[in-house]
């Protein structure tokens, strides 16, 4: 039997989608519980859900410093571009991190902006099992060797400081063989790239609504990358490449 297509799920028997519901696991066909049903349900919008518009919540939800490491990364990276001179709530709305709301008409973050921008526990009140978790596991005799984690609140825990936090301990060690690009060297190899794209795809590709938090872990032998919801395209198809169907696409243009 063919994988629907997530447009077409949850695939169901009868009239009621959170009883009748059932998934196939390989040896059987197993009951959906209501989050399951509920995960199908936000996969098969045509509209990325990390666009919506959190009318409860102002732009004080938002760490300010991490807003301005975004606006000085991406002025060195586009320089000369019209968005950099532009206040912050309006720069916000141009890459999607606010929105106006059509009941009030007043400015409110978007669940991109809160994930990329909020604090930890302004986040968690949207998403209750948000939980960013990097463990380095390099001595047996210890449960982990280094662990940085969203919720201790000495930073903000939001994606964005998440992933700058941890990218350069996945890759300190990693070997860098002597190229030159005309006098400079270049301090970046194809592993490099693939790390950082690994970690990318981790955090925008995650449903932040499930339960199971969003984990990396590195060891001498393995670097495993895991986040909640599942698969939004067949493995065949991830396989191959080529093919995008990313569950946060504002936050994917945003990073």
């Amino acid at each position: 039997v063919p994988r629907a297509e997530r447009e077409m799920r949850p695939v169901y028997v009868g009239a009621d989608p959170m009883r009748g519901t059932y998934r196939r696991n390989h040896e059987g066909d197993f009951h959906c519980t209501r989050e399951e049903v509920a995960a199908f349900f936000r996969d098969a919008s045509p509209v990325s859900v990390d666009m919506r518009v959190l009318t409860e919540m102002d732009m004080s939800v938002f760490d300010m410093e991490t807003i301005r490491d975004y606006r000085n990364r991406f002025m060195q990276l586009h320089q000369n571009h019209p968005w950099t001179n532009l206040q912050d709530d309006i720069f916000l709305r141009k890459i999607g991190a606010v929105g106006v709301s059509p009941e009030d008409k007043k400015i409110h973050p978007t669940v991109a902006g809160l994930l990329m921008f909020g604090y930890e526990y302004e986040i968690v009140r949207e998403f209750p099992g948000y939980f960013l978790d990097y463990q380095e596991h390099f001595d047996e005799s210890m449960r982990w060797t280094h662990r940085t984690t969203s919720n201790t609140g000495d930073w903000s825990g939001n994606l964005f400081d998440f992933y700058f936090r941890i990218v350069s301990r996945l890759v300190s060690d990693f070997n860098i063989p002597f190229v030159l690009n005309g006098i400079t060297r270049v301090d970046n190899t194809e592993l490099h790239t693939a790390i950082r794209e690994a970690l990318l795809n981790t955090l925008v590709h995650a449903d932040y609504y499930g339960r199971q938090g969003t984990l990396i872990l590195r060891s001498p032998s393995m670097i495993m990358f895991s986040n909640p919801g599942d698969m939004r395209i067949s493995i065949r198809t991830a396989v191959e490449g080529g093919v995008s169907d990313p569950r946060n696409a504002t936050l994917m243009k945003m990073f």
